[in-house]
């Protein structure tokens, strides 16, 4: 493991539908994939983490209803930063939203969210 590595930190995720109209990093949707992410304020830096990349892993559930969400082999996603997920702190329901298209990537989409490890790189 490299000196300057950051550990995963454990979080939850949530996600969010299309249509994706409008962005707080002013990205065009159009021009990006479908893989990305609004951060919670933690995470958002008053903006700077704008085009970052998140990557996230899917360890668990975080209800009874779907008790094992995540899709085997659980697999390290990357999805960029877009969006500040105004109401994702981490103690309200997620740390942070993935788009549904990343979601289903890594989990069972009936979970709603799902706990994480993640990690936001330079």
């Amino acid at each position: 493991m490299n000196a300057l590595a950051v550990p995963s930190k454990p979080g939850i995720a949530g996600y969010y539908k299309a249509p994706y109209i409008t962005n707080a990093c002013g990205y065009k949707l159009s021009n990006a994939t479908n893989f990305f992410a609004a951060i919670g304020d933690e995470l958002w830096d008053d903006g700077r983490s704008c085009g970052q990349i998140l990557e996230v892993t899917c360890v668990g559930a975080t209800n009874e209803g779907v008790k094992h969400p995540c899709i085997e082999p659980r697999l390290k996603e990357q999805v960029t930063v877009i969006d500040h997920c105004i109401g994702c702190n981490g103690a309200n329901v997620a740390d942070f939203l993935l788009s549904e298209e990343a979601f289903r990537n890594s989990a069972d989409i009936d979970a709603g969210s799902i706990k994480v490890e993640y990690e936001l790189l330079d």
